[in-house]
C-alpha cells in the first residue's frame, strides 16, 4: 500500500463518495499527498443549491431534499464550498464538467493546469488500439450527453421563469436551485371534447414531420366538433397549415429562438391571447423548450406521452406528469402514422389506416403549371430528384449516377427540387446526368416548398433522400424510391402504398443520428448500383393498392464490415412490430434480391 507522501498515483476517481466521509478535509488532504505532481482528482457528488436554506428547500418541496438523509449523507457541498475544500487541500486548479446525475456536480481538480486536447487528437489516441474502441464509444456518448445537457436546461426553471416574468415578479430562489411552484392544470370534471370552443394545436416540427402529423390533424374536427383550431408552428411550416381546410388561424414562431428567455415570454403572451380552452400537443419527442411553452400557458395540456429523445429523462417525467390527459402509444408502435392512428382510436375515432396529408393551394399549382410549361417536359417521362438532406452528412452524391441507365433506357428527363440550400448538392447530381446527354433541370431555390410539391405531383417517379419532399411525395401519392438512414429506422419513413424505402440495415440502427462511429455507415455504405436496381424495378413494377409501402434491404454480401465498423443486421425488431400491425400500416420488408426477383432482375 502507498504511504502518505509517496506520490505515485496518476488519478483518483471519487464517484458519489465524499458525501459519505465524516472528515472530508482530512480525506482530501490524504488523496492530495498520494497523487503525482501532475495527477488529477475526478470527483462527483450531490450539488447543494447555492444560497438556499434547508427551510426554503422544504417549503418548496425541492427534489434535493431527498439527499438530506443523515443516515446516508454525512456532508453535502455547494459548488463554491467544494471548490474551497479542494483549494485548502492543495488543488489549485478546478474544472467543472456536466455530471451524469441530475442533482450532481462533477469536477476535475489538479495542482497543474489541465492540458487540452482537440477532438481529433482524442479520437486518434483511442483508435490507435482495437481494445480502446469501446472506451472511445463511451467518450462519444458522453459528449452527446453533455451537448444535450447544455441544450436542455432545467425544464421547471424555464416554465417558472416564464410564469414569474408574466406576473412581473422574480423567482423566489436564485442561483442553481430549481423553483418547483409550477402546478398542473387538470381538465374540468365535466370536460367533453365536443364542448371545446378553442383548441391550440402546437406543432413546432419541420416540414416533413408536419406532413406526417397532418394525418392526425385532419381528423381532429371529428373529436373536437365545435372547436376553432389555431395552429402554432415554426414560421417555415406556416404556409402548409394555412392551406389546411380545418385550420382557422396560424401563429408562426421561430423555434430556434425559443432558447431566448425574452422571446419565450413574447410567445407565451401571444398564445395566451388566443384564450384557448385546451392545448393539444401531438409530438412524441418534443424539445424541452416546446414542452415548456405548452405547460406555461396556464391551461390544460393534452397530448402524447413524451419520450426522452429530445430532452432529459427528468424533464420528460416532469412534462408527462403535468399533462392533463395523455395517450400512450403501444410500445411496439414503429411509425408516426401508427402512433397517430392509436391516438385517434383512444379519442373514439377508429380508422383502419392513416395517410400523410398535404394540401396544395391554387397559387402553388399555378406556379408549378407555369414552370412546367416553360420546361417543355412531359409528366410521364419526368423523374424528380432531391438530394439534400438538411444536414450535410445526409446529402447524397450518387442519385444522378444511379439514374443514368434508367433514364437512358426509359427516355426520362430529370428535375431537381429543393431550397436554395440544396442547389449545390442537386447540381452535382444533375451534372452527372447532363454529361450523359440526359435532359436535367435544377429548380432548387426557384420556388417555395408548396410550389415544389406541386411540381413533384406531376412526375412519374420521385427519387431522393428521406426529407420533407419525400413525405410530400407520399402525401401526394407520387411513386418514390427513398434512401433511408438508420437513425429512426421505420419511425419517420415516408409512408404510402407507393413508397419504396431503401436502406443498409446495421446493428447500430436507432441511434437518433447520434452516431458512435466516425462515419455514418448506414448512409455512406449504400451502394449506388444496388440503389439503381431498386429504382429500375420501381419504374416497371406494379405498386400495391394498400399498405405502408416497402422497405428494401441492401444485401449483407455488399457490406463486408471491417474492424471498428458495425455489422449488417436484419431489422428483426421492426419485422416483429410489422407483424403486429394491421394491413393498412404494415410495411413490406424485402431483401433487394427478393424485390428484384419479381422482374427476373438479379443483382
Amino acid at each position: 500500500a502507498l504511504q502518505p507522501g509517496e506520490r505515485q498515483v496518476d488519478a483518483v476517481i471519487l464517484m458519489d463518495v465524499i458525501e459519505h466521509i465524516a472528515d472530508p478535509m482530512a480525506f482530501m488532504q490524504d488523496i492530495s499527498s498520494r497523487l503525482k505532481e501532475d495527477g488529477i482528482l475526478c470527483l462527483q457528488t450531490p450539488r447543494y443549491p447555492e444560497n438556499t436554506s434547508f427551510l426554503q428547500l422544504k417549503k418548496i418541496t425541492d427534489r434535493f431534499v431527498r439527499h438530506l438523509n443523515a443516515h446516508e449523507h454525512l456532508v453535502l457541498f455547494s459548488s463554491a464550498a467544494l471548490e474551497k475544500l479542494a483549494r485548502e487541500s492543495g488543488f489549485v486548479h478546478a474544472v467543472r464538467y456536466p455530471a451524469l446525475g441530475v442533482d450532481d456536480m462533477f469536477y476535475i481538480f489538479s495542482r497543474k493546469p489541465l492540458k487540452q486536447y482537440t477532438t481529433s487528437q482524442i479520437k486518434k489516441t483511442f483508435m490507435a488500439f482495437p481494445e480502446r474502441i469501446t472506451a472511445y464509444a463511451a467518450y462519444v456518448n458522453y459528449r452527446q450527453f453533455v451537448a444535450l445537457q447544455r441544450r436542455n436546461a432545467a425544464l421547471m426553471n424555464i416554465i417558472q421563469g416564464i410564469s414569474d416574468a408574466a406576473r412581473g415578479s422574480s423567482p423566489a430562489i436564485t442561483g442553481d436551485s430549481v423553483s418547483s411552484t409550477v402546478r398542473p392544470h387538470p381538465l374540468p370534471t365535466d370536460f367533453a371534447a365536443q364542448d371545446v370552443e378553442k383548441l391550440l394545436y402546437i406543432r413546432l416540427d419541420g416540414i416533413g414531420d408536419s406532413i406526417l402529423a397532418n394525418a392526425l390533424l385532419e381528423h381532429l374536427p371529428s373529436v373536437f366538433s365545435r372547436a376553432r383550431i389555431t395552429v402554432v408552428c415554426d414560421a417555415a411550416v406556416a404556409p402548409l397549415y394555412k392551406a389546411a381546410p380545418m385550420v382557422a388561424d396560424v401563429l408562426p414562431l421561430d423555434k430556434f429562438r425559443l432558447e431566448e428567455p425574452e422571446y419565450r415570454l413574447q410567445c407565451v403572451k401571444l398564445l395566451r391571447a388566443v384564450k384557448a380552452d385546451v392545448v393539444f400537443q401531438g409530438t412524441r419527442s418534443p424539445t424541452m423548450f416546446v414542452a415548456a411553452l405548452s405547460l406555461a400557458l396556464d391551461i390544460p395540456v393534452i397530448g402524447v406521452r413524451a419520450d426522452a429523445v429530445n430532452m432529459s429523462q427528468s424533464e420528460r417525467d416532469f412534462y408527462n406528469a403535468n399533462l392533463a390527459a395523455q395517450w400512450t402509444p403501444h410500445p411496439g408502435t414503429p411509425s408516426e402514422l401508427a402512433t397517430y392512428r392509436e391516438i385517434l382510436r383512444q379519442l373514439g375515432v377508429p380508422l383502419s389506416c392513416l395517410r400523410a396529408r398535404l394540401w396544395l393551394p391554387p397559387a402553388a399549382k399555378a406556379e408549378a403549371d407555369a414552370l412546367w410549361a416553360q420546361s417543355g417536359l412531359t409528366p410521364e417521362n419526368t423523374v424528380a430528384i432531391f438530394c439534400g438532406g438538411g444536414a450535410a452528412y445526409r446529402h447524397c452524391f450518387f442519385v444522378g449516377e444511379a439514374l443514368i441507365q434508367c433514364c437512358q433506357k426509359h427516355n426520362l428527363a430529370v428535375v431537381a427540387l429543393g431550397s436554395s440550400h440544396e442547389f449545390e448538392i442537386n447540381e452535382k447530381n444533375i451534372l452527372a446526368l447532363r454529361n450523359q446527354g440526359i435532359v436535367a433541370i435544377n429548380f432548387s431555390g426557384r420556388t417555395d416548398f408548396l410550389a415544389s410539391a406541386a411540381l413533384l405531383a406531376r412526375c412519374r417517379l420521385a427519387v431522393g433522400v428521406d426529407t420533407s419532399l419525400a413525405h410530400a411525395a407520399a402525401a401526394l401519392q407520387v411513386p418514390q424510391v427513398i434512401l433511408s438512414g438508420g437513425a429512426h429506422l421505420g419511425r419517420f419513413i415516408p409512408s404510402s402504398e407507393r413508397t419504396l424505402a431503401f436502406c443498409l440495415p446495421l446493428e447500430c440502427a436507432g441511434c437518433n443520428w447520434n452516431c458512435r462511429y466516425g462515419e455514418r455507415y448506414c448512409l455512406t455504405g449504400i451502394r449506388p448500383d444496388c440503389f439503381a436496381q431498386a429504382v429500375e424495378v420501381a419504374l416497371t413494377d406494379a405498386w400495391p393498392e394498400a399498405g405502408g409501402g416497402r422497405l428494401v434491404l441492401q444485401p449483407p454480401r455488399t457490406w463486408p464490415s471491417m474492424t471498428g465498423q458495425p455489422r449488417w443486421r436484419s431489422p428483426q425488431a421492426l419485422l416483429r412490430q410489422q407483424d403486429a400491425l394491421e394491413g393498412g400500416d404494415r410495411i413490406q420488408i424485402l431483401s433487394l434480391p427478393e424485390y428484384c426477383h419479381r422482374r427476373s432482375f438479379t443483382p
